[in-house]
């Protein structure tokens, strides 16, 4: 089969797949404009019903998008689908979100779904460079609907019954896409495929996990219930018993939650520093550049426009170690300000070092609040340090006064240790008393009940003023860093010392005590992840009301969790969707540049490499192509010197059969081989006369004509070149540093590898073809292959200028004897011919003077 058949196949096959794709992509739109139809009908049908004009805008919307799908169906039939799908997907990441700010109760399913049906058709439809960009909008659509849904105002018109009609659509429009999906899933690339199998599990398991929440939480919910109407029937007394345990339980998890973050968050700069190497490169955020001296203070500071504030008291010098440090740990730009947000009570999250280098979120511009003060003075810091914390556990810190002037603070501290146990520094979260103080003034017990909490050495962290009224005592004013004095131990009757006592020990109970003459429940309970105690103080008179505002206070907490549980699990999804592409990209690009890599190699492009740095099979696999590349490279490259030492050895062969000139034949051969291969140096030494001293007779350069004016010479036997022509054998030394018998001359001074030849025809060596090169190991056995063919072509050129010489000698000297013998046979007399035999004689010879004696003495002639 030919290559242009093998093209034309692939071209059809291309084409096909793309019919397919465009086939599916138009069914994937019609099942959408379908759906939209039916929906925006039932929108219209329920705005007519109930009269709201909510649910009439938000029909309108989408009845918009469905004219918006009905476009988008008659340009993909065009040709167009990705100004279609463009279309279409815009008009998804603005309707849903603006629907939901209308109808309420739907912000879920409406997230998810807009999520999926956009990763849909950008995977269908969208090039790959666009794919992602759409993909991100619409996790960041989906997550604000699931929010908006969440957080909107009370004016929505609230759909009860459509919500399972809703749930039913999408799961069917969920399946039908899942069809499409597996009828494809064998066109679809490895990325895709590994993606979808992700999103598959992971979103399994949310969904499983939803339902067990959600079983749960009713399960629950009708626990606690019951259990209220126990204590309603049994006594009042318990009810306040059970509101202080749920208002612990409730402020328990808020703190749990924010220590477990704190805590995660220190994992990840523990890991961060354990990669500074990498992290600390400057490549995200440079200290170097980023950082600079206050005029004033002299401390460091950075732009207020960053996502942080990074702080260094003035005595600190930047060091290179600092700053990869810093750098490493400024990646918690991309953490941080999500748990600042989940967690409206924390006002700021950082990060201090043993050095005092501080990164503060958000960026409050901290040095000009706190000017130039160490931060591992503060409670924060000295708190969780080894000193206070030998075994490194998270801690939190008693009230103190903020010096950044945000008011009255407790943290949560966790101490950072690298892999070798250093301690390398302080993660911690502020806690703001005044919204701790929002939080549980929201607990109500009877008509004028309230919540306080103490810590373990039962001063006050939350108490309102009705408290310090029926205490007798007045709010402290703390100054900045220092701690609180006042306390609840110690202070008013002996019943309320010993409830006192018993709050410290972190017991539950409830007690009745006279306060200011009235009688009170004391009900109290342990915040047991920070070592509060949290009491509920209500006149005894207004517990035969406490019931109803209890169990509603109840029944709202427990359906506000239970949304927020709904709504976190949908973001789960949706994130775990975008990791789970993510992911499927991280997997698939390896591959995709293996493949790539390899089309180069099969077009000839041997200098192609798979570059991928991670160690697990894939990487090995890279390696692997990437030594099998290298070795095909150095057999073509071998292939190459092979052709062109046939070439050369062709070359030389030719030009030698028309050079009968030895001195013109050694200079053509030296130039040949060195510009063939690229050689440092090449030259030849012919053998002398007497066979015991090699004359060089031709070189290459600068080096090669000095060492040609000034006779250089060798003596048989000695150095590479002598041994070469003693031996009658290749001398080749990849390293002349390595050879004790090697000879070096000034003249070539970057030579590190060199082989000698002998040019011989057989056992008679006629000198030597030497060649030297300036890279270690660059002349190997194919180089010394290659120029052992050469020096043969030059010993037959050789041989054959010799023959050639010799022969025209001959016949100069015959033709000269045949021109004298001619003109002394044209001589009439003695004299003449004596003379014609002395000049043609001195001219043949050159000579200065030419006598010519005749012998008077007779000589026998055949003895007569």
């Amino acid at each position: 089969m030919t290559r242009g058949t093998l093209m034309n196949d692939s071209r059809d096959g291309n084409q096909m797949n793309e019919q397919v794709k465009q086939q599916t992509l138009l069914r994937i739109v019609d099942v959408l404009c379908v759906a939209a139809i039916i929906i925006t009908s039932v929108y219209f049908f329920f705005a007519w019903q109930l009269q709201s004009w909510q649910v009439f805008v938000a029909a309108l919307l989408l009845l918009a998008f469905s004219s918006t799908c009905l476009l988008g169906h008659y340009m993909v039939k065009n040709g167009r689908s990705t100004a279609a799908l463009h279309l279409m997907i815009y008009g998804m990441l603005m309707v849903f979100p603006a629907s939901t700010f209308l109808v309420s109760g739907l912000g879920i399913v409406s997230g998810v779904a807009l999520v999926w049906v956009v990763y849909l058709l950008a995977l269908q439809g969208l090039p790959v460079r666009s794919r992602g960009w759409f993909v991100v909008l619409a996790l960041v659509s989906g997550i604000l609907t699931a929010l908006i849904d969440q957080w909107a105002g009370d004016y929505r018109q609230a759909l009860p019954e459509l919500q399972p009609f809703i749930g039913i659509l999408a799961g069917i429009v969920f399946l039908i896409y899942a069809y499409f999906a597996v009828q494809n899933f064998t066109n679809y690339s490895l990325r895709t495929k590994m993606t979808a199998a992700m999103i598959f599990t992971v979103g399994a398991t949310i969904l499983i996990l939803g339902l067990f929440i959600v079983n749960r939480t009713q399960t629950l919910t009708g626990l606690m219930k019951n259990r209220l109407l126990a204590v309603v029937e049994e006594e009042a007394a318990q009810i306040l018993n059970t509101t202080v345990i749920q208002a612990a339980f409730t402020a328990d998890q808020s703190m749990v939650s924010i220590a477990s973050d704190v805590e995660a968050l220190a994992t990840g700069v523990q890991d961060m520093l354990a990669q500074e190497a990498v992290l600390g490169q400057g490549y995200y955020w440079d200290a170097r550049q980023e950082l600079n001296r206050l005029p004033s203070a002299g401390s460091w500071d950075n732009d207020n426009d960053d996502i942080a504030s990074v702080y260094m008291p003035s005595d600190v010098e930047l060091t290179d170690d600092l700053i990869t440090e810093i750098n490493a740990a400024k990646y918690l730009d991309f953490n941080a300000p999500h748990i600042l947000q989940s967690h409206p009570s924390v006002t700021a999250l950082y990060f201090i070092d043993t050095s005092a280098a501080t990164i503060y979120y958000p960026n409050t511009d901290l040095a000009s609040l706190i000017g130039d003060i160490d931060p591992r003075t503060g409670l924060w810091f000295t708190t969780a340090a080894p000193d206070n914390n030998p075994e490194g556990n998270l801690v939190w810190t008693e009230i103190y006064q903020d010096p950044a002037g945000t008011g009255s603070l407790l943290s949560v501290s966790v101490p950072i240790y690298d892999q070798a146990g250093q301690f390398r520094g302080v993660v911690a979260a502020d806690v703001q008393l005044n919204r701790i103080t929002e939080q549980f003034s929201q607990v109500r017990a009877g008509e004028t009940g309230y919540a306080f909490l103490i810590d373990e050495h039962g001063h006050f962290i939350v108490m309102p003023e009705a408290g310090y009224r029926d205490l007798g005592l007045i709010p402290e004013e703390l100054p900045i860093n220092e701690l609180p004095q006042q306390t609840l131990l110690g202070h008013g009757s002996p019943e309320l010392r010993n409830i006192a006592n018993r709050m410290v020990r972190n017991e539950k109970g409830l007690a009745t005590v006279e306060i200011n003459g009235t009688e009170r429940y004391i009900a109290y309970a342990p915040v047991q992840s920070t070592n509060f105690s949290l009491g509920i103080i209500v006149p005894v008179s207004e517990m035969s009301i406490a019931f109803t505002t209890a169990n509603n206070s109840i029944n709202t907490e427990i359906q506000t969790a239970l949304g927020w549980s709904i709504v976190f699990l949908g973001i789960i999804l949706m994130i775990a969707f975008g990791i789970s592409i993510f992911m499927g990209g991280l997997i698939a690009n390896p591959v995709e540049q293996l493949r790539q890599a390899a089309q180069q190699i099969a077009v000839g492009n041997f200098d192609v490499k798979a570059d991928i740095q991670t160690r697990d099979e894939i990487g090995v696999l890279a390696d692997t192509f990437n030594n099998m590349t290298e070795q095909l490279q150095r057999s073509v490259g071998q292939l190459n010197r092979r052709n062109r030492a046939i070439e050369t050895s062709t070359t030389v062969s030719r030009r030698l059969a028309t050079i009968l000139d030895p001195q013109q034949l050694v200079a053509e051969v030296v130039e040949q081989v060195q510009d063939a291969f690229n050689y440092y140096h090449a030259h030849i030494y012919l053998l002398d006369e007497t066979g015991q001293t090699l004359i060089m007779a031709g070189g290459t350069g600068k080096a090669g004509s000095e060492m040609l004016a000034s006779g250089h010479t060798i003596p048989m036997g000695k150095g590479l070149v002598g041994r070469a022509a003693a031996t009658n054998d290749v001398v080749l030394v990849p390293d002349v540093a390595q050879d004790a018998n090697w000879l070096p001359n000034p003249l070539l001074p970057d030579t590190k590898a060199e082989v000698a030849v002998p040019i011989a025809i057989g056992e008679q060596v006629l000198g030597v073809l030497d060649v030297q090169h300036n890279i270690v190991d660059g002349l190997r056995q194919l180089d010394a292959e290659m120029l052992q063919s050469v020096a043969g072509q030059v010993a037959i050129g050789l041989e054959n200028a010799r023959i050639y010489m010799q022969t025209r000698d001959q016949a100069d000297q015959e033709a000269l004897i045949n021109a004298i013998s001619e003109k002394i046979e044209n001589a009439v007399t003695v004299e003449s011919i004596l003379d014609v035999a002395a000049r043609e004689l001195q001219q043949a010879f050159g000579a200065r003077r030419t006598i010519v004696e005749l012998s008077s003495a007779k000589t026998p002639v055949n003895g007569q």
